[in-house]
């Protein structure tokens, strides 16, 4: 159950977060609340909780909040817009990596109970806009998951389509110069990085 905040409780936390949070190197959040209820009880007012506090935090605009805090130039760096085009024209100059649940749903073979949302684990090369390597799992994303398709990527696949009973080529294969991700922890692996 939340309780009401009176105008005087708004006017105070507006007042203490302006003056030692919303500055450069300003307080914690555990240091203002200390102080919003220091003022408060000064003013024979209730105090009020930390989750109430990052509440307010969190209506304030992160653009706003990072210039305030860090600067403006850290702010503008943090949200400036990119132009332009990101162009890769060699094979393998980059290849990004991507995991994505699929929207099917696998079935038992035998007792047709489903068995869940299989993941796709894809390296895609930029310049070519072919798939490099490719790893389908029940798993969650992991290293496991990024090794197997990373291995995939490396070698030709000619052994791996004949298996498959696919009779066409896929040449892509190779070591990527860079490998282009959104830092998922799985990158960040000792495993993978070994």
């Amino acid at each position: 159950m939340s309780i009401m905040l009176s105008e005087h409780h708004e006017q105070v936390i507006q007042q203490v977060l302006r003056k030692e949070f919303l500055v450069r190197n300003g307080s914690s959040v555990g240091g203002v609340l200390g102080s919003i209820n220091t003022e408060l009880e000064g003013r024979g007012l209730h105090k009020v909780s930390k989750s109430t506090i990052q509440r307010r935090i969190e209506t304030i605009q992160d653009r706003y909040l990072k210039r305030k805090r860090v600067g403006s130039t850290a702010a503008r760096q943090a949200f400036q817009i990119i132009r332009g085009r990101y162009e890769v024209k060699d094979s393998l100059a980059v290849v990004q990596i991507d995991h994505t649940l699929l929207d099917i749903i696998v079935v038992d073979q035998i007792s047709k109970d489903p068995i869940g949302r299989p993941y796709l684990t894809v390296l895609l090369d930029i310049a070519t806009r072919m798939p490099t390597g490719i790893y389908l799992s029940m798993d969650a994303p992991s290293a496991v998951n990024l090794m197997m398709a990373f291995q995939r990527a490396v070698f030709p696949k000619a052994d791996y389509l004949r298996q498959m009973g696919i009779d066409l080529e896929w040449p892509a294969h190779g070591l990527p110069l860079v490998i282009s991700s959104d830092n998922g922890s799985d990158l960040k692996s000792k495993a993978f990085n070994r």
